[in-house]
This record gives C-alpha cells, structure tokens and sequence, in this order.
C-alpha cells in the first residue's frame, strides 16, 4: 500500500498519493496518526468526519475513530485503517473536514478546532495487462489477413470478441501496456517507415497518436514500469547493443540509454520477476546463462537467475502462481513444460504439463480476472485453449477456435 506524502500543520494538510494504480489500495493510517498528535488536546476522543464531494478517485468508506482506545498526542496508538481506494481513473482532489472531540484530565470534553485534509491522487494505470476493454480480465489481441483487430475476452467460459480497428500490411504491433498513463491499456505500432503510433481502445473503438519515429536500426525489445514511477514504458534496442527506455511525455516519446549488450545476447520476456513493483526484463546469452535486468536509477543492474540449455525456450510471463510475482513459462523440445520462480537470486522451475507439437502459445494474462495469469494455447486445427496452473499442475479449457487467417498480438 502506498502511503503517501503529507505537508501542513494546524488545521491544514494535504496527503499526496502521487501515482497509484488503479483499483490499488492507498493508506492514510499514518498521516492521520501525525495530524491527530498534534492536537492541544491531553486525549482524543471521537472523530467525525465531512467529505466535501462525491468521493473523486478515492472511495467513502473510511473506517477511522472513534478508536477502542483514547488516542495520546505523540503516542503509539492506532486507530483503525484509513484506506482510500483507487477506483477512478485521471487525477482526483479531495477535501475531508475531520471534527475531533477531546477531554482533558478533569473529564471535560467538548470540540476542537476543526481540521481540513485534502487528499490527491493521479490514477495512471489498470493492473491487468492486456485489458484493452477497460476491466479486470486480459484480452487476446488479434489481427486477421484482411486487418481486422479483434479484442477476445472470456465470457462463460468462451471467447467474445469485438472489432476495435483496421490496419494495413505496413503496420506491426510492437508492444502493449498503458503507455498513456490513463488507466487504458494501449498498443504500441510501428509502419514501414518508421512512424511509431499508440493506439488506445476506448468503447469499442480505437485512436490513434504518433509519439516519434525510429530508423530501421532500432527494434522493440519490452514494455512495462522499468522505471517504477507507475507509468508504462517501452525498451528498445539498436545494432549496435544500445538499449534505451521510451517513456511517453506530453504526447512525445522521449528516450534514456540504460544498458548495452552484446549481439551475443537475446531478449526473451518482461515482467516482475524480483517482486518489488517494477517491471524488469529478461536476457540469455548464447551459451544459455539467463539474467534479470533491473533499470534503476538510468543504469541496469543483472542478477543471473540460471542457465538453460539450447532444448529450450521461453514461451510466457505473467503471474502463474499468484503469489504478487510474476515467472516466466519455458518449454523444451520434448514438449515438457515448466514455470520458473525467481526466489533469493535464483530460479526455481516446476514442470506444470506437457504439449504436443501442435500446439503454439497466443499469449499470457489474468483472462478469468482472479488476480492469477493463464496461458492461451492454439492447436494447429484452431482449437483456441486456456491453461491455469494450480497445485503444481496445469488444466486446460477449451474457450473458443480461430481460422488460420489470424494471428496473435497479446503479451507473452
């Protein structure tokens, strides 16, 4: 939970949440505690409270005062939990008149001064990748021969897809996350010529913004919060081994070398794999040593998480476990399927299942909106599938059936 940032005194204070994360719990327990020791008052003891509007990002249900026990100016008390909740999208204020009532030592009691809090928020991002329609389920992306651009959800255990645009044969879908800070999931293009678009679906259709361009040199190598400031952005990478984060200022793609690597390198997936809230990137090297990449700062730091042997290869990341961490799924020549953990510095991998050749992997996400990734599966007949592990194994569940004319563009 993030705790915010408090500034003021007397009877004034503003509690800045900064960024948070939509639908993502904040906590003001602590700065109340603050404003409240600092009362004239020997003991506190009751608390009302007045919000002066409808409840802008945050939700009413505050659950603050009176407290079982009296609260002491400059003690350790608590007094239950002020939790205000991200549940609207953009930038919201907020003003809470607090009218504490006090007693002194004699047992006089009687009302002080009352206190105005004035609590911000910027709600910058959904929690679920891929939620290209706005709610708590990832969706497959998917373009047809034609151009056609489906977004697929799960609805009674079958895919619903819904038309969202057209793009010609010049365009290429590099990336998806919510590049635009606005709580929208977006997908990042790029055309031919070099022009790089986001596009953002909103109600069933989709806009468009040219951010930049980049020369042929350069290719899409990520997504996510590498710079943990809660807002998306893109990594790139050129020829010559430069490796750049794209964060999106203002409309504009602005751009900070970060690593540099060897063409002896690959890039093979995105994700939290260390658990701390930021999104880190994986790499192998030829002869098979894996490492997690980690920007902080402007400057990357690798961890080596293990080695794997050229029989296999990555094939998704999200959180399959449900842990509030994300792995990364392998599988070898053999078909054998495993998913790997990052736990203390290392990589800790569980077979899970095992496919047959005919099956290719669309792309990974929460599709079932539990707060737990799957995979989607495609079998060479177009039998579209979802995989969820649970208890060390994975099951799988028939949602729906593509022709050959479409192709996949979900996060994997």
């Amino acid at each position: 939970m993030q705790k915010g940032t408090l500034t003021g005194s007397g009877t004034a204070y503003t509690l800045n949440f900064g960024a948070v994360q939509y639908n993502n719990n904040s906590t003001g327990t602590q700065a109340l505690i603050q404003i409240l020791d600092g009362l004239s008052s020997a003991y506190l003891d009751d608390l009302k409270f007045i919000s002066s509007g409808s409840g802008g990002g945050f939700n009413d249900s505050y659950s603050f005062g009176p407290s079982a026990n009296y609260i002491t100016p400059g003690g350790a008390e608590t007094i239950g939990q002020f939790s205000p909740m991200a549940t609207k999208l953009g930038a919201h204020t907020e003003t809470i008149t607090i009218q504490p009532i006090g007693f002194n030592a004699s047992g006089y009691s009687g009302a002080l001064p009352d206190i105005a809090l004035t609590i911000n928020d910027d709600v910058v991002t959904a929690t679920t990748p891929d939620a290209f329609e706005q709610h708590a389920k990832s969706d497959l992306l998917l373009r047809n021969t034609t151009g056609a651009v489906v977004v697929g959800e799960v609805g009674n255990g079958q895919e619903n897809y819904v038309n969202v645009a057209g793009l010609g044969t010049e365009w290429r879908f590099e990336g998806n996350a919510d590049f635009l800070g606005d709580g929208y999931e977006d997908f990042l293009l790029e055309n031919t010529s070099g022009a790089v678009y986001v596009g953002e679906v909103k109600n069933g259709a989709t806009t468009y913004t040219n951010i930049g361009a980049l020369g042929p040199e350069w290719k899409f190598v990520g997504s996510g919060d590498f710079l943990g400031d809660g807002y998306a952005q893109f990594l790139i990478g050129n020829t010559s081994g430069a490796v750049f984060v794209g964060n999106i200022v203002n409309g504009s793609a602005q751009y900070t070398q970060v690593a540099a690597l060897g063409p002896e390198w690959s890039f093979r997936g995105d994700g939290d794999f260390l658990g701390d809230g930021e999104t880190d990137f994986l790499i192998e090297n030829t002869p098979g040593a894996v490492y997690v990449g980690e920007v902080k700062n402007g400057a990357t730091t690798y961890t080596q998480v293990g080695a794997l042997g050229p029989e296999w290869k990555f094939v998704g990341t999200g959180d399959f476990l449900g842990n509030g961490q994300e792995q990364f799924l392998i599988e070898n020549s053999s078909g054998a399927l495993e998913v790997a953990n990052v736990v203390n510095g290392q990589a800790h991998s569980t077979q899970v299942g095992a496919l047959g050749p005919e099956w290719s992997f669309l792309g990974t996400g929460d599709y079932l909106g539990t707060g737990t990734a799957g995979f989607m599966i495609e079998n060479t007949a177009g039998a579209v599938v979802l995989g969820m592990i649970a208890n060390g194994q994975a099951s799988y569940t028939q949602v729906g059936a593509l022709g050959p004319e479409w192709t996949s563009h979900s996060h994997k």
